[in-house]
């Protein structure tokens, strides 16, 4: 989304760009150059805008429900988090989180909960759209590490990820690859994963999800492990069609699920387009 389409969307966005320097009054030309200063001149519902460029940030915590939207994923929102801290932190709270046209890139080596802590008390709802999430693969090395996504041990809030690129791994034992919850605990009322590219680059994330929501939809997706035949879902799908499955643990199920290589152009160097032979054009659903 260019800076024009934001402002034209959200004409009362708080623009924030950590590399600006100047007069702040959080408008376009006059940005907030700290996260604090942005969430505390946002009112409830509003939404930040954050512009191009890496922006290095601490754990956002949620005291109030926020749209956050990037100028294109070269707006880069970049963690490296704590221990039981998320890059953004909505648990025991009602707070709602949306993220739109965003990478948000979490480099640390210890926490044991990844992008997004949501381990609310009531009906919010997560979503994410557009946005490249990534993690480094030595990201997460606590044994309980808990995803990227962590929801609560009473399923309250909802999860919905659309037309995302999510990459990483873990260095050590992972309970979550996607949806977060060790020992199948810290789950959501419903999730819904919509045409989205999942890497998994490296280290043992056993399951692509670990708790069974209430309602789940998985359709359009392609999710690609480490050829180490332990990753795989941790529950079934309400709704499992479509999607394409490769160097993983997930060989049979759901409904025109494809299991082959996608034929990405250059996986190595981070280029996940398809190739004109791949056997993932064409193969989704209408949604």
């Amino acid at each position: 989304m260019s800076a024009t389409s934001v402002q034209s969307k959200y004409p009362n966005a708080t623009w924030f760009d950590s590399n600006y320097s100047g007069t702040e009054s959080g408008t376009f030309a006059q940005p907030y150059n700290t996260m604090s200063e942005a969430l505390t001149n946002t009112s409830d519902g509003g939404v930040i805008a954050i512009k191009a460029g890496t922006h290095s940030v601490s754990k956002i915590t949620m005291t109030k429900s926020l749209t956050f939207v990037g100028v294109g994923i070269d707006a880069i929102l970049s963690s490296t988090g704590s221990s039981f801290g998320a890059v953004i932190d909505a648990s025991n709270t009602s707070h709602s989180v949306k993220i739109e046209t965003l990478k948000i890139l979490h480099t640390s080596s210890s926490a044991s909960f990844g992008l997004i802590t949501a381990g609310n008390n009531s009906a919010s709802t997560i979503s994410v759209e557009n946005c490249t999430l990534e993690m480094s693969s030595t990201t997460l090395g606590a044994s309980e590490m808990r995803g990227w996504f962590s929801g609560h041990s009473s399923p309250i809030t909802s999860l919905t990820l659309k037309e995302c690129l999510i990459i990483g791994g873990s260095s050590n034992t992972a309970y979550g690859f996607i949806i977060g919850g060790d020992y199948n605990q810290d789950g959501f009322n419903n999730v819904n994963i919509r045409g989205c590219t999942l890497i998994n680059k490296s280290g043992t994330a056993n399951r692509l999800g670990t708790y069974n929501p209430g309602t789940s939809v998985f359709v359009n997706n392609i999710f690609l492990g480490t050829g180490s035949n332990n990753e795989t879902i941790g529950f079934t799908p309400g709704t499992f069609t479509n999607n394409c499955f490769h160097d993983n643990n997930v060989t049979s199920g759901g409904t025109n699920n494809v299991f082959s290589d996608p034929l990405f152009v250059d996986s190595a160097n981070g280029d996940y387009r398809l190739r004109p032979s791949s056997p993932c054009i064409n193969a989704g659903t209408a949604s």
